[in-house]
C-alpha cells in the first residue's frame, strides 16, 4: 500500500481527528489533507486549476471514494518542473510527488519523496493552511453564521460586515450575539464579537450574557468571559455568575479557583462573597426564581462557612413575608439545623406546617435534652430518631456515640451477611461492613441503627415485612416500598406505598404520599424481592444510593435470601451502607439478646436498700405501654416493676399477662435492659428458664423477682 493511500485510509478511520478543533481553531495534518483533497480541481492542461468560488471543505464527512479515481496532472510551469504555479503544486513538491501524478504514481516513484517531505512538516502545514484559508469571501453574512470555520475566516467576515453594513445592522448584531454562546466558534471569534457588541450596545450584551452564562459548556470561553466581566466590573451580572458557579465541576480543586468566584471577587472583594450569595438567595423570592434560589442555597453549603450562614439565617427579619426564610430561621433557632439541598428545604418546610406542630414541639424538647456539642452535627434525618428516642428510649439522648457504636459492633458480630454484587458501585464486600464506615458515623446513625435492629427483631414487624415482600415478589411490574415509624405508644408501624409509576421489577418510584409520610418517620424502605434466592442483590444499588443522596433520609432495603429470611441493610447519603444481618419470620433474628427500653422513678439509699423506693416501667420491643385496664390486648402488654421498702428479701412483682409475656420471652431468649438515671446504673435481666427477673443498682442486686 502506498504511503498516501495509507495516510488517507488512516484519516478515514480517525474522522474525528480530521476536524478543525471547534474551540481552539487548530488544524491537524489530516484536516489539511482533507481540505486539499476536497477542493474540486478541474484538469486544465498540465496545471492545477482550483474550482471557481471559495473552497468549502466539508469537515464532517470522511472521504468515501477510491483513491485511484484521482487523475491529477503532473506539476510543471510551462514545462519546467522546478517551478510552482499553484500552492497545491508546492505541497505536492514538498511531498516528493513532482514529476509524477500526485496520487496514482506515488506508489512507484513518490514513496521516497513522501518520506522526505515529512522532514518539513511545519513548512508543509503552514503552506497547506494558507491554501485552505486563503479564500475569497463572497457572502460574509452567511459565512459568519457557519460554525466550525477558522477564526481567521470569522474575523475577516466581521471586518467585511463592519464596512458593508455596520454594527447598526440588526441581522449582523443578532449573529454577533449568537457567536457569544453558540457551539462551533473559537474564543478568538467570540471575543471579537463581544468587543463589537460592547461598543455598540452594552446593555444588550449584558442581557445575552446573563441569559447564557449559566448554561455555557465551553470551559475555556467561560473562564475568559468571567475574567472579562471582572475586569469590566459588571455588577449587573452577579446573579448570572452565581447561577453558573452553583453548577458543580471537577475542573478545579476548590471553589475559590472557579472563574465565577474570581470575577465576583474582582468586583466586590473576596471577603463578602458568602454574604453576596445569601443576599441574592434572599432577594430571589419570585415563583419562577425557585430553581435559582435552590442553586444559591446549595452553593452556600459548598463554601463551608456554616457559622456565617447560621448568623445570616438567624438575622432574618421576623416580619418578613418570605415564608421560606422564616421557616429556615425557625429551623436554626429551634433545632440548630440548616437544610443542605432542595429536598431538605422541602422537609424543613413540611415540619413547620401547622399539621405537624405537635411533632415540632416534641423535636425541640428532644434536642434540648442532648449535649450542645451533639446538636451542632445533627441533620434533619436525625430529628424523627431523636423524637422516637425521647418518647420511648430517653437514655439514648444522653448515651455517647462511641458507646452506641460499640453496642452495634457487638450485636453484628457473628451474623451472616449478604452483599450486593452488581450495580452497587463497589464490588468489595467491605463497602457494606460496619467497621468500614464506623469512623464517619454520627449519633444519628448509631441511634437509627439501634432502632432498626429493634424493629427487625420484633415478630410482628418481621412477619409484616416478609408478607409485604412476598406480595412484591409476585408483582413483576415494580418493587414495593414504604416507611417505618414509631407511633405515640411505642409501636413500630410499617406503612405500605405501592408506586403509581411502574417501570420494571428492579425499580421503586416513591410516590409523593410516601415522601409526605416520611418527614416524621424513621426510615424509607424498599424490597429486593425478585426471587427468594436473591442474596446476590442484597444491598442498595447505585440508584438506591443516589436516592439517599438526594433525599438525605435514613433508608433500609430488605432482600430475600430464602423463603423465610431477608437480609437487611441500612444506608444513607455519602454511600454509607451497613449490613445488619438477617430477619426471619416470627422475629427470630440472629442472636439471643434483645435490647429494651424504659424509665424509672426512685429514691435510692445505696447503703440501706430497705429504705429505698423504686417505681420502674420496662418496655419490651414490639410491646406497647398503656393503662392496666387495656391489658387484655395482646401483644400490647404493660410490664410495671414497682416496689417500696425494697431489699434483697423483698419480693417485687411484674404485673402483666404472665402467659403471653413468658411466650414472648421464650421466643426471643434472654431480655436485658439497662440505663443510667440520677447518676445510678440500673440493670434488669429476665430469664424465662426460671421465670425470674433481677434488678441491679450500681452493681448490687436489689431484688430477685419472680414473674407471676
Amino acid at each position: 500500500m502506498t504511503p498516501l493511500r495509507q495516510a488517507v485510509q488512516q484519516r478515514n478511520s480517525r474522522c474525528s481527528k480530521a476536524l478543525v478543533d471547534r474551540h481552539n481553531g487548530c488544524y491537524s495534518l489530516d484536516s489539511i489533507l482533507e481540505a486539499l483533497f476536497d477542493t474540486r480541481l478541474k484538469r486544465h492542461g498540465t496545471r492545477w486549476t482550483p474550482h471557481t468560488g471559495p473552497v468549502k471543505p466539508h469537515r464532517y464527512h470522511t472521504i468515501r471514494i477510491n483513491i485511484d479515481q484521482f487523475d491529477i496532472a503532473s506539476v510543471r510551469l510551462d514545462g519546467r518542473p522546478d517551478e510552482v504555479q499553484h500552492l497545491g503544486d508546492l505541497g505536492s513538491q514538498l511531498m516528493g510527488v513532482h514529476h509524477c501524478r500526485m496520487v496514482r504514481h506515488c506508489g512507484r516513484r513518490g514513496q521516497q519523496g513522501y518520506t522526505a517531505g515529512m522532514r518539513y512538516p511545519l513548512i508543509l502545514i503552514a503552506v497547506l493552511m494558507l491554501a485552505a484559508c486563503g479564500q475569497t469571501i463572497h457572502d460574509p453574512g452567511s459565512t459568519l453564521q457557519e460554525t466550525g470555520r477558522s477564526p481567521r475566516i470569522h474575523v475577516a467576515c466581521m471586518e467585511l460586515l463592519d464596512e458593508q453594513v455596520g454594527l447598526n445592522d440588526e441581522a449582523y448584531r443578532e449573529t454577533l450575539h449568537a457567536i457569544l454562546w453558540r457551539p462551533g466558534y473559537t474564543n478568538t471569534a467570540r471575543r471579537e464579537a463581544l468587543d463589537r457588541l460592547w461598543a455598540v450596545d452594552a446593555d444588550a450584551a449584558i442581557r445575552t450574557i446573563r441569559q447564557r452564562l449559566p448554561r455555557m459548556g465551553n470551559w475555556t470561553w467561560l473562564s475568559e468571559l468571567c475574567q472579562w466581566i471582572g475586569e469590566q466590573q459588571i455588577a449587573e451580572l452577579d446573579a448570572a455568575l452565581v447561577s453558573s458557579w452553583a453548577r458543580p465541576t471537577q475542573r478545579v480543586e476548590s471553589e475559590q479557583e472557579r472563574p465565577e468566584y474570581l470575577a465576583l471577587a474582582a468586583i466586590h472583594g473576596a471577603g463578602g462573597i458568602t454574604d453576596l450569595v445569601f443576599a441574592s438567595f434572599a432577594e430571589s423570592n419570585k415563583v419562577w426564581q425557585q430553581g435559582y434560589r435552590t442553586r444559591c442555597w446549595e452553593l452556600l453549603h459548598r463554601l463551608n462557612q456554616r457559622e456565617r450562614l447560621l448568623q445570616l439565617v438567624s438575622a432574618v427579619d421576623a416580619t418578613s413575608d418570605d415564608a421560606l426564610l422564616l421557616d429556615l430561621r425557625d429551623g436554626v433557632r429551634d433545632l440548630g439545623i440548616l437544610p443542605r439541598n432542595r429536598e431538605e428545604i422541602l422537609w424543613m418546610r413540611e415540619l413547620r406546617s401547622p399539621e405537624r406542630a405537635t411533632f415540632w414541639t416534641e423535636a425541640v424538647s428532644a434536642l434540648q435534652n442532648m449535649p450542645a456539642s451533639r446538636r451542632l452535627h445533627l441533620e434533619l434525618r436525625d430529628v424523627p430518631v431523636a423524637v422516637a428516642a425521647h418518647r420511648h428510649a430517653p437514655h439514648l439522648l444522653a448515651t455517647s456515640t462511641g458507646d452506641m457504636l460499640s453496642e452495634i459492633d457487638g450485636t453484628l458480630q457473628g451474623r451472616r451477611h449478604y452483599f450486593e454484587t452488581e450495580g452497587g458501585g463497589q464490588a468489595s464486600t467491605k463497602s457494606e461492613q460496619f467497621r468500614t464506615h464506623r469512623d464517619v458515623m454520627t449519633w444519628g446513625d448509631a441511634a437509627a441503627i439501634l432502632l432498626a435492629l429493634r424493629a427487625i427483631q420484633t415478630p410482628q414487624v418481621a412477619d409484616h415485612l416478609l408478607d409485604y415482600a412476598e406480595r412484591d415478589r409476585l408483582d413483576d411490574t415494580t418493587e414495593y416500598g414504604g416507611v417505618i415509624a414509631l407511633d405515640e405508644e411505642g409501636r413500630f408501624e410499617v406503612l405500605e406505598f405501592e408506586p403509581i409509576v411502574r417501570h420494571h421489577d428492579r425499580r421503586f418510584n416513591a410516590p409523593q404520599q410516601m415522601l409526605d409520610a416520611a418527614y416524621d418517620s424513621l426510615f424509607h424502605f424498599h424490597n429486593h424481592a425478585q426471587r427468594h434466592r436473591n442474596g446476590d442483590h442484597a444491598g442498595p444499588g447505585m440508584g438506591d444510593k443516589n436516592y439517599a443522596d438526594n433525599t438525605r433520609a435514613n433508608c433500609l432495603v430488605f432482600s430475600f435470601v430464602n423463603e423465610d429470611t431477608m437480609n437487611v441493610d441500612f444506608y444513607r447519603h455519602g454511600h454509607v451502607v451497613v449490613d445488619l444481618g438477617t430477619m426471619r419470620r416470627g422475629g427470630r433474628s440472629q442472636g439471643s439478646t434483645i435490647e429494651g427500653g424504659g424509665s424509672a422513678q426512685f429514691e435510692l439509699v445505696p447503703n440501706d436498700p430497705a429504705s429505698s423506693k423504686v417505681a420502674m416501667t420496662i418496655r419490651l420491643p414490639g410491646l406497647t405501654l398503656f393503662p392496666v385496664e387495656d391489658r387484655e390486648r395482646w401483644p400490647d402488654v404493660t410490664v410495671d416493676w414497682s416496689a417500696s421498702d425494697i431489699s434483697n428479701e423483698t419480693t417485687v412483682h411484674l404485673t402483666g399477662t404472665a402467659g403471653p409475656l413468658l411466650g414472648y420471652l421464650a421466643q426471643i431468649g434472654r431480655f436485658e435492659f439497662s440505663f443510667t438515671a440520677s447518676g445510678h446504673d440500673i440493670s434488669i435481666s429476665i430469664r424465662p428458664e426460671d421465670s425470674a427477673g433481677t434488678l441491679t443498682v450500681d452493681g448490687r442486686v436489689f431484688a430477685s423477682v419472680p414473674i407471676e
